[in-house]
């Protein structure tokens, strides 16, 4: 039977302060590859917005629009 803080025999958990800075850590890996992929589709948005700008532009110059 268990009492106070005293494990039964066999009981391996790890202590509360063990486990809180495992998920706190898997918590910060998980947000940090978020912002990663986040910033990665940021950028390539950006890229997809300067080349169509570049396309535009360059239509235009052809064409003779809005020299």
């Amino acid at each position: 039977m268990r009492k106070g803080g005293q494990k039964n025999e066999g009981e391996t958990k790890a202590p509360p302060s063990t486990e809180l800075n495992a998920n706190h850590q898997r918590i910060t890996l998980q947000v940090l590859h978020v912002k990663k992929v986040d910033n990665y589709f940021e950028t390539t948005n950006q890229q997809k917005t300067n080349t169509l700008h570049y396309l535009e532009r360059q239509w235009r110059v052809l064409n003779n629009i809005g020299k």
